[in-house]
This record gives C-alpha cells, sequence and structure tokens, in this order.
C-alpha cells in the first residue's frame, strides 16, 4: 500500500517522485570514472539531469587551476539504446578538452532550478580523473583472467604480428574499464576471459561502447557466455543480443574454420593456444596442458544496412566463432573436440 500511494502522489510532480522509503531522485547523476586514456585528445562525460534544470553546464578544472564551464548537450542515443523517451530525465554530455598523461581533472555539473532570472542555483557531486600515461595505440587488450593477467602476451604478440599497437588493461588490478573513460579512445577492443565467466561490471561497460560503434573481439573459454548478474542469477543477454552468440555446442573434428557473410574470405586452422592451466582438479599453476582461447568476432550493424524503416534499429547481423572447449586432460590425452556458437 504504501508503494501504490507513492506512485499515485508522484502522478502531480512526476519529475520529483514521492518515495515511500524516503529517496530523493538527485537533479544530477554523473557517470564517473577514475582514470582517462584520453592523452590529451578530450574526454567526454555524462551525467543524468532532471529535465526541468535551466542552463545545464559542465564545470572543471585541471590540477586546481582556474574553473572552465562547456553547455551539456542531451545524448543522441547510440546504435541500441538511449536518445527516447526521456521524459523527466535524460542523459547529457559535454567534452573536455584540456588535460595531458599525468593531470588531474575534477569534474562536477550545474543549473538552475526554478523560473525567471532568480531560480535558484544546483549543483551535482564532484568526481576526478587522471589522464593515464599510456602507450600510443589503437587497440585495447582487456585481459579478465579472475587474477593478475598472465595470458595477454598471446593477444598481443598477435595483435603486434598484424600491424596493430596495443595497450593492456588488466581487470584484476584496473578494475572494469570505463565506456567512456577507457574504451572510448580505441576504435577496437579485445576482451580475453579465463576460466571464470566474464565478469558483470566489466560486461556492462563492453555493452556500453559497443552501443555507441565500437568494435569488439571476444575471446576465452567462456566467451559468449552467461555473466553472474551478482545474485547468483545468470543473464545470456550480451552474448544474444550484443553478439549473436546463442549456446554453445560440441562439434569432433573441426580442425580448421571458413568465414562466411562479412567474414567471408577469412579462414584458418584450429589449435591449441596459451590460456589458463588445467589438472584433473581444474585450474592451476602447475600446468598439464594448455586450454585453448574461444574467440568471437561481434559486428555490429546500424539500421539503414538492414532496413528500409528509418526508425528500426537492429542488433548483431553477423558473429563468428572458433572455439575449442577447456577441458582437464593429462599430457598424453587426445586433443578435444572444439565447439561453436551458433548465431
Amino acid at each position: 500500500m504504501p508503494f501504490a500511494l507513492s506512485v499515485a502522489e508522484s502522478a502531480a510532480h512526476p519529475d520529483r517522485p514521492d518515495s515511500a522509503v524516503g529517496l530523493e531522485a538527485a537533479d544530477f547523476t554523473p557517470a564517473a570514472f577514475s582514470t582517462s586514456y584520453g592523452r590529451g585528445a578530450g574526454q567526454e562525460v555524462s551525467v543524468v539531469v532532471r529535465k526541468s534544470v535551466r542552463d545545464k553546464e559542465l564545470k572543471y578544472r585541471v590540477n586546481g587551476g582556474r574553473v572552465h564551464d562547456v553547455r551539456l548537450t542531451p545524448w543522441k542515443g547510440g546504435e541500441t539504446y538511449g536518445g527516447e523517451d526521456n521524459l523527466y530525465f535524460d542523459e547529457y554530455r559535454a567534452e573536455v578538452k584540456d588535460g595531458e598523461p599525468g593531470d588531474r581533472v575534477e569534474v562536477w555539473f550545474t543549473g538552475r532550478t526554478g523560473h525567471g532570472r532568480h531560480g535558484r542555483p544546483v549543483a551535482g557531486g564532484h568526481f576526478t580523473y587522471t589522464v593515464a600515461e599510456r602507450p600510443r595505440a589503437d587497440v585495447l587488450v582487456v585481459a579478465e583472467e579472475g587474477a593478475k593477467a598472465t595470458q595477454a602476451r598471446a593477444y598481443v604478440d598477435a595483435l603486434k604480428a598484424d600491424g596493430r599497437r596495443p595497450v593492456v588493461w588488466d581487470v584484476a588490478t584496473q578494475g572494469a574499464p570505463d565506456a567512456l573513460g577507457v574504451l572510448s579512445h580505441f576504435g577496437t577492443v579485445v576482451h580475453y576471459t579465463g576460466a571464470a565467466t566474464p565478469g558483470n561490471a566489466t560486461q556492462l561497460q563492453l555493452r556500453a561502447y559497443l552501443n555507441e560503434g565500437g568494435k569488439l573481439i571476444e575471446a576465452g573459454e567462456r566467451a559468449g557466455g552467461s555473466v553472474d548478474l551478482g545474485d547468483g542469477t545468470l543473464s545470456d543477454d550480451f552474448s544474444q543480443y550484443y553478439l549473436g552468440a546463442y549456446t554453445r555446442t560440441s562439434t569432433s573434428g573441426a580442425t580448421g574454420f571458413t568465414g562466411s557473410g562479412r567474414l567471408e574470405g577469412a579462414g584458418g586452422p584450429l589449435g591449441d593456444a596459451p590460456a589458463t592451466r588445467w589438472t584433473r582438479r581444474g585450474p592451476t599453476a602447475s600446468p598439464r596442458t594448455s586450454c585453448p582461447p574461444t574467440i568471437i568476432r561481434s559486428s555490429r550493424a546500424r539500421a539503414r544496412e538492414s532496413s528500409p524503416a528509418p526508425s528500426t534499429r537492429t542488433g548483431p547481423t553477423r558473429a563468428a566463432s572458433w572455439p575449442r572447449p577447456c577441458t582437464p586432460t593429462t599430457p598424453t590425452s587426445a586433443s578435444p573436440a572444439p565447439s561453436t556458437s551458433a548465431g
């Protein structure tokens, strides 16, 4: 009953809802992060704001210096979500144009409420990020092994052999990479996991990255698998709706792959590659055999590529995977049969 009453009472002022448990909707809810990989090229920041707030601005200062202000503009949304049905609150963006590696940038947001020229000034909470020192790179390798990364070198070497300039982000030591602060500064991201399923925090950031046009290569034993939402509930939404991979099935005797659709012309043999080391009891520091990684390449498609309807949004149109399962074996055991993800 208290909840029903609070809903009814909110009808008169839906942008300031009543709460049966005493909660209040903030004027500003910033998407805070602590690290930027912008390297002085500009850093976009985001905040959800009550739409009735006027004169919305980003304010920032670098290393405690002069305060700069930039007008906030509504976010237009991405390929899958955002930019629609924002009746009382909306997401706004602006760009911090200053900051070199090593700088600390303090960010907050301001506006005015009420009517007339003398509205009441309001401001949101502050957050500070550091512009990270990092090599120049065009591909980010997100290592999520469940412990400090030990297998990232295999991915780095493969990317370098292809003429790419990779840099590694280790989830175990650095946390989940923020979609705006970190991932947005790379045209391509390679994310791989170890024996554990992908972390929900990382997957949410990857989802936001794909939503804004990023390109993702998903790799590892559990690539495209379900993720624990935090209470033991497993979800396969990301693998289905963003990678186009529905399930994992075993296929015996596969020794290579041939791409189709957008991957037509791609192909190669299937073979063991470094990943988590296993014994009969599971992952261990004492290796008996290597677990080869599962690789899924996700390709996002815009609505105009697949449908004449201007309002139609689409999910991934093609996803291919070339996995081999990771099962405990002894050194004398035969190679396990590979598996595939259908999409």
